[in-house]
């Protein structure tokens, strides 16, 4: 991510680490904000640290800015009555991220708005999270096996993982050696 030309006395870090999805619940329009990798969740998912600034400067070049919000102040009324099912609009994140192919950072962009997103943007989105949808999918699957197998091992609730593992394999060996 770009960072911001700000002072460092004017920005402040927002309590926490998001993840992309949830950055959309927690910027507001018309904000200054600085958003930079935090590394990762013990299941993989990006992390992100975000700073706000309430310095304001027309020179300053900003990662992330909800533009032109309706009065109704969500950006997502903008949306026709019936375009979507009922009560979908409201669940569209205001603020997508994009693996962009010639650069190892992804960019987070405005969802709506007259400079954010266009259609090719939206199609890239869609199919980065699907792609993160897969990878948890199978994740959940491979925990579930590896749950269900060490539970049928006599592991208990309170068992470290690293113990029943090797408790099932010192007793494979054992039972091989005899």
């Amino acid at each position: 991510m770009k960072n911001l030309d700000i002072p460092h006395e004017t920005v402040q870090r927002l309590p926490g680490l998001f993840r992309r999805w949830e950055l959309a619940e927690i910027l507001k329009a018309h904000g200054r904000y600085q958003i930079e990798d935090a590394g990762a969740h013990a299941d993989g998912t990006p992390l992100f640290a975000v700073f706000e600034s309430d310095w304001a400067s027309e020179t300053t070049e900003v990662d992330v800015v909800v533009h032109d919000t309706p009065a109704s102040g969500d950006p997502r009324s903008i949306i026709p009555d019936g375009l979507l099912p009922k009560g979908l609009a409201s669940r569209l994140p205001l603020i997508i991220e994009i693996e962009a192919p010639d650069d190892d950072e992804p960019k987070m962009m405005s969802l709506f708005g007259p400079n954010g997103a266009t259609l090719a943007d939206l199609y890239l989105a869609i199919q980065g999270e699907r792609a993160i949808a897969e990878a948890a999918r199978e994740t959940v699957l491979v925990l579930s096996v590896l749950l269900d197998r060490l539970l049928a091992h006599g592991a208990n609730a309170e068992t470290h993982v690293c113990a029943a593992l090797g408790a099932i394999a010192k007793s494979r060996v054992a039972g091989r050696a005899q």
